[in-house]
């Protein structure tokens, strides 16, 4: 009897765990646009949607390589995202860091994130927004 005492206790503590919410499913709006320096003509833009929670990722096509894009966080006010290549974000005038070694970029609700390969020859600017 004395055995089973402590077993009883033990499993009946086990039947409280604390469990962290899931992750929000969100919808991000992606809009992938080709450049190059080369041509007064450019690419058409790519629109697409993705639904998205934390750990899951996307690809877009970046002139022939691949960026890959995992999501770190999600929460009701912002998305964080990393990047497989460093990335740059545009400035307000359009300028962008050539040095740039950045991975990590947050998507505010109602906002928009321009983000481009940090290339002056030919790349792709991103453009991501996290609507209701």
């Amino acid at each position: 009897m004395l055995l089973l005492l402590p077993v009883t206790v033990m499993v009946a503590g086990c039947g409280r765990v604390d469990v962290a919410p899931p992750s929000p499913t969100v919808t991000l709006t992606v809009i992938s646009a080709p450049w190059t320096g080369w041509s007064k003509e450019q690419p058409e833009p790519e629109p697409s949607e993705e639904s998205v929670t934390k750990g899951s990722t996307f690809t877009r096509d970046s002139q022939g390589d691949e960026i890959t894009f995992t999501v770190k966080a999600v929460d009701d006010d912002e998305v964080t995202l990393s990047t497989s290549e460093p990335m740059s974000p545009r400035s307000e005038d359009g300028g962008i860091d050539l040095s740039t070694d950045q991975t990590k970029f947050s998507v505010v609700k109602g906002e928009t994130l321009k983000i481009t390969t940090p290339t002056m020859d030919s790349g792709t600017t991103f453009e991501i927004t996290y609507e209701d």
